[in-house]
């Protein structure tokens, strides 16, 4: 994909005129963001990390791209991400509690 973005500028001149400035870099951050959603439709916890990664990668590339209002917007996305993953690690937590509890209670022990 990264190859292809390099090159888009000479195979569709007319829709890129210039050359990608970082495309390997552009081009991994959107194979993750793809891979992200798909964990995250599947409810795998690791689709935060996987978020977090992105989100890392793309105010590295909007800051060096000059783009720091959007690196900005992803400084938000990646503190919403962060908040997410804690969420989520809070909710399989007292999951986890509350089907230990059952297991106990169903086996005749006391809670």
């Amino acid at each position: 994909m990264g190859t292809l973005m390099a090159r888009a500028d000479r195979v569709l001149p007319v829709i890129f005129d210039a050359p990608a400035q970082y495309p390997y870099l552009d081009a991994f951050q959107t194979v993750l963001s793809f891979i992200a959603q798909i964990a995250m439709a599947h409810r795998k916890i690791d689709s935060w990390i996987l978020w977090i990664m992105v989100d890392i990668a793309s105010i590295g590339l909007y800051i060096a791209t000059d783009l720091l209002f959007i690196a900005l917007l992803y400084c938000l996305f990646l503190v919403l991400a962060v908040r997410g993953l804690f969420e989520w690690l809070g909710v399989r937590a007292q999951t986890t509690a509350v089907a230990s509890g059952i297991r106990r209670v169903e086996s005749g022990a006391a809670p």
